[in-house]
Parts: C-alpha cells; sequence; structure tokens
C-alpha cells in the first residue's frame, strides 16, 4: 500500500524553474511513485482535490507557499525524497549567493550600467511595482511576469510611451532583441526580417521556419497578449512598427496577434499602410485566406507568413519555399474502434492553440476549449474536463499560477495526455512540442514514458506533434523529430500541417 505525505513551507516562493527542478528530484528517487510540487494556488488544489490529496491542512495553504504532496512505497523513501528536495534549495540559495546576483535593479545597474533593458519574472503581484522602478531607470521592460493588473499595464505602458521607453508584456514570453534570445525564444540567425507580435509561440514559430529556409531577422519585440485589447490600445505594437520602421536592417515587418478589436486593428493598419515596406500581417482566424492591399499581406497562419515574409525579403519563389517543407503523408490505418472520432489538444503555447482552434474549426465545426474566439469555441467548466473535440491551452493564467509552464515542465500535460489516450471515443490527440531557450532541455524524453504506454492500449489514439525550432536550439529539431517519431507520434514540421493531417485522420476515421 502507498503512503502519501504532506509538506508545507509558509511564505515561500520559487519560480517555475526550481518547481520542476524539486519535482524532478523527487520523482527520480527511490521509491516514490508520484510527487506535487507547487505554490499554494487555488488551482493547485483543485488538481489535489480531484486526486484526492487535498488533505485539510493543505487547504489552507496560500499562493505564497509552497507545497509538495509526495506518494511512495515507504515512509523513508518519501522523507529521503523530501530531504534530498530541501538539500537543493538549500544548495541553490548558496550558490547564488556566492555568485552575487543582484537582489535589486539598484545593484544591478550598478554592475552593469550601460544596461538598458530590465527582463522582470517576478509573481504578478510585484511584477507592476519593479515595471515602474525600472520605467523610472528609463530602462526598456521586457516583462515575462503574467497575473498583471490590466489597469496596471495600461499604466505602466502609457508612462513608457511618454518617455519613448519600450515596455514589452506583461505575459511577455519571447523577443529577440539584437540576436539575443529572452524568455522563451529560438536561436535564429540575423536577418532583415523583423517581427512584432503580440503572440509568443507565433513569433517562435514564424521565425523558426523563416530559419529552417535560409533566413533570418533583425528584431523580435514581443508586446504582451492584451497589447491589442481596447483598453491597452496597441501601445508596444504601434512603437514596435516605428521603430523597426527606422531600423537600417529591417526590410520586412512582420505583425502577429489574435484578431484586435475592431478601432485598435483600424489604428494598426492606418500606421502599417504609412511604413515604406512590405508588411505581412497574421491576425489569428481574421481572413483565412492571403491577399494582399497596398503594402499590405495578409496571411491566414503562421507557417503561411513566414513563407510570405522570406518570398519578399530575400526575392525567394513563394511556391518553391513551399516545397521545401513538404506536408506529412496520412498514415496507414491501424484497426480502430467505430466510435473514436474526437479530437483531444493539449497545447503548451497559447497562440498555436489559437491558430489550431480556428483552423480545426473549417473542418470539424465548433471546438470546446478554454480559450474564447467568438464563432469558433464553446465554453469549458470546469477549463480541463474534455467535451466531443476540445483543445486545451496549458499556457493559459489558469493553469500556470504556482505551478512551471508547460514548456518547461511536462508532468501535467503527461498526465492529461494518458487520461485522453484512455477515453474510449478519442481518435486523435495533437500537442506541440516547443524547442529553444527556456523550454525543457529533453521534450522527447520527457514524453517517452507516456507515449511508450500508450502504445500499448489496445487501440490507441494517434498522437501527431507540431514540432516548433531550429537546429541550432539547444535540444537540436532533427534529433527531437527523430526520437519522438521512434515512439510511435506523428511529427509535423509546422502547426498548420500538425492540425490539417489531424483533421484529416478524424475525418477519415467517422467515414470508417
Amino acid at each position: 500500500m502507498e503512503l502519501v505525505k504532506y509538506f508545507i513551507y509558509p511564505n515561500t516562493y520559487r519560480d517555475s524553474v526550481a518547481l520542476m527542478q524539486i519535482n524532478k528530484i523527487i520523482t527520480s528517487s527511490k521509491g516514490i511513485t508520484e510527487a506535487f510540487v507547487g505554490m499554494g494556488t487555488d488551482y493547485n488544489k483543485e488538481i489535489l482535490e480531484r486526486q484526492n490529496l487535498l488533505s485539510p491542512p493543505l487547504k489552507e495553504v496560500t499562493p505564497y507557499d509552497l507545497i509538495m504532496v509526495i506518494k511512495g512505497e515507504k515512509e523513508e523513501d518519501i522523507d529521503g525524497a523530501q530531504a534530498s528536495a530541501i538539500a537543493f534549495l538549500s544548495n541553490r540559495e548558496s550558490t547564488d549567493a556566492e555568485e552575487y546576483l543582484p537582489v535589486s535593479q539598484e545593484a544591478a545597474l550598478k554592475v552593469l550600467p550601460e544596461a538598458n533593458l530590465v527582463l522582470i519574472s517576478t509573481p504578478g503581484d510585484y511584477a507592476a511595482w519593479e515595471g515602474e522602478k525600472a520605467l523610472n531607470y528609463n530602462m526598456n521592460v521586457m516583462m515575462f511576469s503574467d497575473n498583471v493588473l490590466l489597469k496596471d499595464e495600461i499604466r505602466l505602458k502609457e508612462k513608457a510611451r511618454r518617455k519613448g521607453i519600450l515596455f514589452m508584456g506583461p505575459d511577455c514570453g519571447t523577443a529577440i532583441i539584437s540576436g539575443v534570445p529572452l524568455g522563451f525564444a529560438n536561436v535564429i540567425p540575423r536577418g532583415n526580417i523583423g517581427i512584432v507580435a503580440a503572440s509568443g509561440t507565433g513569433l517562435q514559430e514564424v521565425s523558426s521556419l523563416i530559419a529552417t529556409l535560409g533566413g533570418g531577422i533583425s528584431q523580435g519585440i514581443g508586446t504582451g497578449g492584451r497589447d491589442l485589447s481596447l483598453e491597452v490600445g496597441a501601445v508596444t505594437m504601434l512603437m514596435g512598427m516605428e521603430a523597426l520602421a527606422e531600423d537600417r536592417e529591417t526590410e520586412v515587418l512582420v505583425l502577429l496577434s489574435k484578431p484586435p478589436a475592431k478601432n485598435i486593428m483600424s489604428k494598426v493598419l492606418s500606421l502599417a499602410k504609412k511604413i515604406p515596406l512590405p508588411v505581412v500581417i497574421n491576425f489569428i482566424g481574421f481572413t483565412r485566406d492571403s491577399y494582399r492591399e497596398d503594402n499590405l499581406y495578409f496571411e491566414p497562419t503562421f507557417k503561411h507568413t513566414a513563407l510570405r515574409a522570406l518570398s519578399l525579403a530575400y526575392d525567394k519563389d513563394y511556391e518553391g519555399l513551399k516545397e521545401q517543407l513538404p506536408k506529412p503523408l496520412l498514415p496507414a490505418f491501424r484497426k480502430r474502434r467505430s466510435d473514436k472520432v474526437y479530437l483531444r489538444g493539449l497545447y503548451s503555447g497559447g497562440s498555436l492553440c489559437s491558430e489550431a482552434i480556428v483552423l480545426l474549426n473549417n473542418y470539424l465545426g465548433e471546438i470546446y476549449s478554454n480559450v474564447h474566439i467568438s464563432g469558433c469555441t464553446l465554453p469549458l467548466s470546469p477549463p480541463y474536463e474534455s467535451i466531443k473535440h476540445t483543445i486545451l491551452d496549458l499556457g493559459d493564467d489558469y493553469f500556470t499560477r504556482g505551478r512551471p509552464h508547460p514548456m518547461i515542465d511536462f508532468s501535467l500535460r503527461c498526465k492529461l495526455l494518458w487520461e485522453e489516450a484512455q477515453q474510449l471515443e478519442v481518435g486523435v490527440i495533437l500537442l506541440d512540442v516547443v524547442l529553444g531557450y527556456g523550454a525543457a532541455p529533453e521534450p522527447a524524453e520527457e514524453l517517452k514514458d507516456v507515449l511508450s504506454t500508450i502504445s500499448t492500449l489496445p487501440s490507441p489514439p494517434y498522437v501527431i506533434i507540431s514540432l516548433c525550432g531550429t537546429e541550432e536550439d539547444p535540444q537540436k529539431f532533427s534529433i527531437q523529430k527523430e526520437k519522438l517519431e521512434d515512439m510511435g507520434a506523428l511529427v509535423c514540421n509546422s502547426n498548420v500541417d500538425a492540425v490539417e493531417l489531424a483533421a484529416q485522420i478524424v475525418l477519415t476515421l467517422r467515414e470508417n
């Protein structure tokens, strides 16, 4: 019989990377069968309650408390794993102290007086305060932090605009500034394509495809997902466009976002028409077909956006570029139950998730999701229980409060992947795997156990993976692709190819 022990560390905040490392230390310890490590958020309590692991003391914890729940065969195994985790935390803190990591912006500026950009990745409750300090020092800001109040974002961006300072975020997951990757970003050569994106994984997908086909980017400016909302007014998007229009290295401009508010769309397009450069635009769901208007090129997917930008920037044949990214072939069908007709999606990238929803809506009709896209999605309640065709964005704030982001830590996604694979009605499971800095160092290894287990099912679903990254990334694109294919997954070079393959299979299963 398995034992369960609970550990609570009040007022002990740890970031996503530390939480992932602690979890790995515990789960790899002798005799440990399962572990949960996270902050005491409401969502994490819900997870524990669904697993019948929410003990009375855990109900009282706060989002600032670190919690560990460890299952094991023997009490001494559990205690040993917990001791190893605490030793890691203590060693990490002492190492940090020895390396002298500045504990404030003031101290950092004394070490690097020439710096002109601050990357902020503190809990959302404190991020606005740090952002205010950075602007007072006349520093550009990339705010990786999420869960920042909308009113604070508006105030900070307006202050930045008045000062002529770029404020990227909050919830800005990706940027590539002067060749330096920030947050979740890939290894991309320098080139003449500039990108401004209210879309982190959109920026990663487009820049990676550009790199794969021999191009490069000048700058990749992230804005944060709410920038093009009516309330915020596209402050960072507009400033980024103006900056790249004056940048000598930028010859083609790319704009990425979910559909902006109508009035904001008009402001962005009005400025884009005045820029003396070709501008390639992908507002997810805004258009289904490629078309041109003045100097503007509207494209329906991230893949098409990358191809169009490359053809304009390097005078390459658009159709010829398509041929360099061949679409995967429909697989030979194994024996399937006739009722395995539904698709489930487990995405770590919000923009890739939104693109998948819009595309799948064209093939399969309305999709259930925790992402709202007008005319495409139906709501889930609670947001983690699948119904018919369901696509989840596991990088949404709901899932990441007090937990590592799913690009870093695959544990939640692997759990859901196994649960969905056992559902008799599920024929296809679609997911993204994003490479690059900040992402899991060995994503294929993270999925190895669950994919192997799924393959033993009497009638397993097809697992289709959209792989985003480059050969120069630390994980190396070709190595990850080969490993994932050896595990039985169908791996595609772009999200649109993965989605179209998934839709083909589902429609074929319906006919059988």
